[in-house]
């Protein structure tokens, strides 16, 4: 199976063909031109953008020609807006190394919105033809994920984000200003090259090398090669349920990044991300001392391996996508564990004030092996919502705000029980707010 076709978005909402204005999710159209619907209509990808649904095959996609280097891309809400409009392009051929430069990346999109425009550069990095794929992202799109598991077919995953198009480059070498749209001072290590220092009499932690991210280019083993083959990559071992990247720059210099995005199979993980980088800002040196941090936190779901792809986008244009290979092993009869992050300061409870998180860690009560047992998760069968409370507390060493991804709920028996999050919550502050877990029973049973 092709890695294009493994890279699954988790924790984001993406386009759904039921996301229409019914329903009060935004109707989206791209084109290859302002106004047009060639690429996306009416929120479904055209066929010239996919691949052949019987033989997989890219012979009938969309192509670009050698000597054309990057394209424009226009967005258009019919109806709606779609919320924190963001554009992502990965290549698993490494033939090109795809730029996205879309000036209103985390922005909303509304009908009246003028100049939604992007620019794919191709950066094409040797001969022959390469798949490109682009992923367009927005928080209120409604695919939904709590459909999404590990017993799916990639192509009943894919047909639920079909915000995600492809498209094919022709590459007669290695193109002119590759680098053009590229971050040249962001630098990334991880643990293997953290070592302590001392500045100004205090001990610190500091990157010895750049070992993940140099000047702005992904260095081996985090750089995809070929789809066909990802044993350059680093392996994250079995026993491993995180890694910590650490970000920094240039003496004197600094890089603004966008939020952040990681993808993987899901049916073998779901990673998650958190840190103080995950809402992106500015990236400075400040004598190499390491303050700005991102983890990936793999949360296996089923033995297996799988890609893991973290993408960071440089501002104003331009991206650093650093890649992995997780190893998972899950015992069939206990089933996944979702390791949890710490998260200080970040509280989650009930209406009447019974704690369900502390610093982002789920209390026992209501955690998968406890809640089976447990009084404070049982809800009875009158029941058909549950009102929850979130923040941030300063008193707990939390910061002002965190920014959260789109929920993902899981069902163990759906044939009993359905359920959604109304009102999700994507922003934790100080400030108490309140979502409400929906909760429709099909049947008798728990």
């Amino acid at each position: 199976m092709k890695l294009a076709h493994q890279l699954l978005l988790l924790g984001l909402a993406a386009l759904s063909t039921s996301a229409i204005a019914e329903d009060g999710t935004p109707l989206v159209c791209v084109g290859t031109a302002q106004g047009g619907c060639d690429i996306i209509s009416d929120s479904k990808v055209t066929d010239s953008f996919q691949l052949s649904k019987e033989e997989e095959s890219d012979a009938n996609l969309y192509t670009i020609a050698s000597d054309v280097d990057s394209m424009d891309l226009y967005i258009t809400v019919k109806s709606g807006f779609l919320q924190g409009a963001k554009i992502i392009a990965v290549s698993e051929d490494g033939v090109t190394e795809p730029k996205v430069s879309f000036p209103l990346h985390g922005k909303d999109v509304t009908p009246d919105t003028a100049d939604a425009q992007a620019t794919l550069a191709f950066n094409c990095a040797g001969d022959g033809d390469s798949v490109v794929t682009v992923m367009l992202l927005g928080k209120n799109f409604a695919a939904d994920t709590s459909k999404v598991n590990a017993d799916m077919k990639p192509e009943e995953v894919m047909a639920s984000l079909p915000g995600r198009f492809k498209l094919k480059k022709q590459c007669g070498g290695v193109q002119a200003g590759q680098d053009a749209i590229t971050s040249p001072w962001l630098n990334i290590c991880d643990a293997d090259a953290v070592e302590s220092a001392f500045v100004d009499g205090e001990e610190v932690k500091k990157c010895s090398s750049a070992n993940v991210v140099f000047n702005g280019h992904v260095k081996q083993p985090f750089t995809i090669v070929s789809d066909d083959k990802l044993d350059n990559l680093k392996v994250i071992p079995e026993d491993v349920e995180y890694i910590e990247f650490y970000l920094g720059t240039k003496p004197g210099e600094t890089v603004e990044i966008g939020e952040p995005e990681v993808l993987s199979e899901a049916g073998i993980c779901r990673p998650v991300l958190s840190g103080n980088a995950i809402s992106g800002g500015t990236i400075t040196h400040d004598k190499g001392v390491i303050k700005q941090t991102l983890t990936v936190t793999f949360n296996c779901r089923s033995t297996g391996e799988s890609p893991v792809s973290l993408t960071i986008p440089l501002l104003p244009e331009g991206s650093a996508t650093v890649s992995v290979v997780k190893k998972c092993k899950v015992d069939e009869e206990s089933g996944p564990v979702k390791q949890e992050w710490s998260i200080p300061g970040l509280n989650i409870m009930t209406k009447d004030g019974e704690k369900i998180a502390k610093n982002g860690l789920t209390k026992p009560d209501f955690t998968e092996s406890g809640a089976a047992t447990s009084r404070s998760a049982l809800v009875g069968p009158q029941t058909s919502s549950v009102d929850i409370t979130i923040f941030m507390s300063q008193d707990e060493g939390g910061a002002d705000s965190q920014n959260l991804e789109a929920p993902i709920i899981f069902v163990t028996d759906p044939s009993i029980l359905a359920a959604s999050i109304d009102n999700p919550v994507l922003q934790v502050t100080q400030a108490k707010q309140a979502f409400t877990l929906s909760l429709n029973c099909a049947s008798k049973g728990s």
